[in-house]
């Protein structure tokens, strides 16, 4: 079958970070072997440690006399903010509840955070189906801490109802860490997994020939839903509004959740489900693929009121009256439906109808009234994007197989706790675990919170690349993009007070350029000098190709790339009518990244003297190999005003430069060497004396890597950007500049200097962003192109009345061998230098000088 390629390949990608750290036990006492003094403590009900039935050892704890769910043992635990913890323990059910199916084991940890007063609660494990004649129980669940600083922190041991009595033994809370190389992995995955070949064959007509032929080969719509949940109200809106437009620009998929049974807006014998149905319809003819959510949902507040009035002799009927209806209503308009919502944490119907096989009744049936689909899913919670339900989750989905239930999906709902960031590690350990069930994986309910819009824009981007990184994955479903539709503050992609209204934010440009720049293939073939069969590796999806006679646009051709490589014969019309291409609007024209963006630290001047003045300190050069630093850093009563690099032998093969805090908290400036260098690079540092001058250093990035990516690190209200600095892994930036109002650095990632995906990064930007006591009047000169030839040159100087306090190069095709700073007063040069040959009809790069001086004083230069 094919996910099991799919899982093998994850499992060798993740093999080099399964281990955890040592596997130091964080509890006290894990297996009862000692007395419960100094470790575990119970909350009103009795415990003891209890020798007549164990796992392992001498003894087990028994819990009895409880009178409340939540009690249980509880043991205080140290956790460190952001770390990630997998627990893992036994439990046995003393005795049953007369009249209940099943019950449930939870694991919680409670956390006080610093600064937010309510304690946390985290579910670390949840085991539901749990009876006295299931012996010994595995309890096993992970989850990531928050991103806030805990101050104390408790595990306990809980959920069985009231009077069941219960042993626990041996329980284990590890930590686990994070893979550093996980996006680099990603990267490989997605080439292995996400692209296949396509192989063109173009016939001719008599007389045409292919000189006057361009083919622009698109892909539309990728294989891999990238959805969202949609208001279904919204979306049928005529005229149709801007909220609709989104829709289609950024999704493949939609996911209908009037589909629910609460959502009826009729009753018991005249249901109305047009809400769904117009929404499934508009949706489809605009090309996207729709979910259903859900024809049972089995949680009780979740039942409509008159179903739970309804006798139990009639619900069972009533049930399967309600499937047949809503297979009817649909008949083929869905891709997915979920057939049961939410099964592992709510039993309603089963607990309700005294049958444990419910909802595997509700599947048979549903597969009886449509064989040919749509795929039907479990859809639950706590699965991925954290730990509690995965073994659930995995236990229910292989069950189904065995008793020959006819399941074809998991649905994963990713709903994230607060203060936690996703974890791309975690995540893919949970989705290897399910990729083992053989049964489509579809993240169903994605969403993610936190107050800040760079980070959250961080975590989300982070996890779409894990999930599309992942080759058990069908696709991740947002639940709700517009904060007019979210459930929650600070979820959103795009806000706006109306449908009309809007503005993409930062985590919306990063879904935006991750699935429509990022993870595209646009291929234009010039045919003059290409032979009529050819290969391309895509994207797998839905394409189109525009051929093209003298520049006119005269053919339009589909295909579809699956994920078995294919191959597409287009018999070339000689007809020169052109035919109309649709003009396709681009909501984010520029991907322009404030990742990670930080401040570093702050340097001061101590200087006395009115007057900006300003040095350079040039490094001698780095070593030969790849990556081989040089520093160079300012006297201590200075401000590093800009760091710079350049490549000895005036080739292109450099890393270019970060700056850093060292040791002793000051700014220094950091040259890395590329690959095949022989000359090594030097870094050159701009210090600036005047009085109150204060510069606090800003990071940001990468940016996406690919070519014409940005990464800008911004300045604070009133500071200016007097140098830039630009670092990328490897040689592919296309440089740094300042941006408007010198309020940022804006670097640019070029294109791939190599073709292994393991080597893809994006530019990291760094800005000096500094301040006066008097106010700075700066201004950025740039000069002329250099031309196209390896060592062409430009340089700029300032204007006579300012001073240089910044040095950059920035060119589209990159490729420069970085800047010199040369001379000195008003003699002093910025030169950039061109360190490769650029191809034919291309353009050069460009120097720019930050220049400035102060408001009403009278510069006294540095001889």
């Amino acid at each position: 079958m094919a996910w099991t390629a799919f899982l093998l390949g994850a499992l060798v990608t993740v093999a080099a970070w399964q281990c955890t750290t040592g596997q130091i036990n964080l509890l006290v006492n894990p297996g009862f072997e000692e007395d419960l003094t100094g470790s575990w403590v119970g909350n009103g009900f009795t415990m003891e440690r209890y020798p007549g039935d164990v796992r392992e050892g001498a003894f087990s704890l028994r819990c009895s006399g409880r009178d409340r769910t939540l009690e249980g043992p509880v043991q205080s635990i140290n956790l460190t903010r952001g770390h990630h913890y997998v627990f893992e323990g036994y439990a046995k059910l003393l005795n049953d509840v007369p009249g209940k199916i099943w019950q449930t084991f939870k694991v919680v940890v409670q956390i006080n955070l610093v600064g937010i007063e309510k304690k946390q609660s985290y579910i670390i494990a949840y085991r539901a189906f749990c009876r006295v004649e299931n012996g010994w129980i595995r309890l096993k669940g992970s989850i990531d801490a928050p991103m806030l600083e805990p101050s104390s922190a408790e595990l306990s041991i809980r959920g069985p109802g009231l009077g069941v009595s219960f042993l626990l033994d041996n329980v284990t809370l590890h930590e686990v860490p994070e893979n550093p190389n996980w996006m680099a992995e990603a990267h490989t995955n997605i080439e292995a997994h996400r692209k296949s070949n396509v192989n063109f064959r173009l016939i001719l007509p008599p007389g045409l020939s292919k000189k006057a032929l361009t083919l622009e080969i698109s892909l539309k719509k990728h294989l891999f839903a990238f959805g969202a949940k949609i208001e279904e109200y919204e979306l049928v809106e005529e005229p149709r509004n801007l909220y609709t437009d989104l829709v289609y620009n950024l999704f493949n998929w939609a996911t209908v959740q009037a589909y629910k049974w609460k959502f009826n807006l009729g009753g018991r014998f005249d249901p109305d489900f047009s809400r769904a149905t117009n929404a499934t319809r508009v949706l489809r003819e605009n090309g996207l693929k729709v979910r259903g959510h859900s024809i049972l949902w089995d949680m009780k507040k979740n039942v409509p009121l008159w179903v739970q009035k309804l006798p139990v002799e009639e619900l069972y009927a009533e049930l399967f009256r309600h499937v047949h209806y809503m297979m009817t209503l649909t008949n083929g308009t869905l891709e997915q439906f979920d057939v049961q919502n939410e099964h592992i944490h709510g039993h309603y119907y089963e607990e309700r109808l005294q049958n444990p096989n419910v909802t595997k009744d509700v599947f048979r049936q549903t597969r009886r009234l449509a064989p040919h689909g749509p795929d039907l899913y479990l859809n639950d919670f706590t699965c991925v994007t954290s730990g509690a339900s995965t073994e659930d989750l995995y236990d229910l989905g292989m069950q189904y197989l065995r008793e020959g239930v006819p399941i074809d999906g998991l649905g994963i709902q990713g709903h994230t706790k607060d203060f936690v960031k996703p974890d791309p590690t975690a995540m893919w350990r949970r989705l290897d675990r399910l990729a083992e069930t053989g049964l489509d994986l579809m993240m169903t309910e994605f969403d993610i919170g936190w107050h800040d819009e760079v980070e959250r824009a961080d975590w989300l981007e982070d996890s779409i690349r894990a999930f599309f990184g992942h080759p058990a994955l069908k696709g991740v479903i947002l639940w709700g993009f517009w904060n007019g539709s979210m459930r929650y503050p600070d979820h959103e992609l795009v806000t706006g007070p109306s449908a009309n209204n809007l503005t993409i934010l930062e985590p919306g440009e990063r879904w935006a350029c991750l699935t429509q720049k990022e993870w595209t293939t646009k291929v234009t073939r010039k045919m003059r000098n290409s032979a009529l069969n050819f290969d391309i590796r895509g994207f797998q999806g839905e394409y189109e190709v525009i051929v093209r006679n003298r520049g006119v646009a005269v053919q339009r051709e589909t295909f579809t790339l699956g994920k078995e490589d294919t191959k597409v014969k287009i018999r070339i019309t000689n007809s020169r009518e052109p035919i109309e291409i649709p003009e396709e609007v681009d909501y984010v024209p520029q991907c322009i990244s404030h990742r990670a963006e930080r401040t570093l630290g702050w340097s001061n001047t101590s200087s006395s003297n009115a007057a900006l003045s300003c040095r350079t300190v040039t490094s001698s050069p780095s070593g030969r190999r790849v990556n081989d630093a040089v520093s160079v850093t300012c006297d201590s009563q200075e401000v590093m005003t800009s760091c710079s690099s350049y490549h000895k032998g005036k080739k292109w093969r450099r890393n270019g430069e970060r700056v850093e805090m060292n040791a002793d908290g000051r700014p220094q400036c950091t040259a890395f060497n590329g690959r095949n260098s022989r000359q090594g690079v030097v870094a050159q540092a701009r210090c600036c004396q005047m009085t109150g001058l204060r510069c606090s250093y800003r990071a940001a990035g990468p940016s996406f890597p690919f070519d014409g990516a940005k990464a800008e690190a911004r300045c604070a209200p009133g500071d200016l950007a007097l140098g830039c600095s630009v670092h990328q892994p490897f040689p592919d930036s296309d440089g740094v500049k300042p941006g408007p109002d010198l309020g940022s650095c804006v670097a640019q990632s070029g294109p791939p200097a190599s073709d292994c995906p393991e080597r893809r990064s994006g530019a990291h930007v760094f800005s000096s962003c500094c301040r006066a006591t008097v106010a700075l009047n700066c201004q950025t000169k740039r000069s002329r192109r250099t031309g196209r030839k390896e060592r062409d040159h430009q340089w700029v100087t300032c204007p006579t009345d300012h001073t240089m306090t910044g040095c950059n190069a920035f060119g589209e095709l990159g490729r420069t061998a970085g800047v010199v700073i040369s001379g000195q007063g008003e003699l002093t040069r910025c030169r950039v230098t061109q360190g490769h040959t650029l191809p034919k009809n291309s353009r050069g790069a460009r120097a720019y000088a930050t220049c400035c001086r102060p408001e009403n004083t009278v510069l006294s230069r540095t001889p």
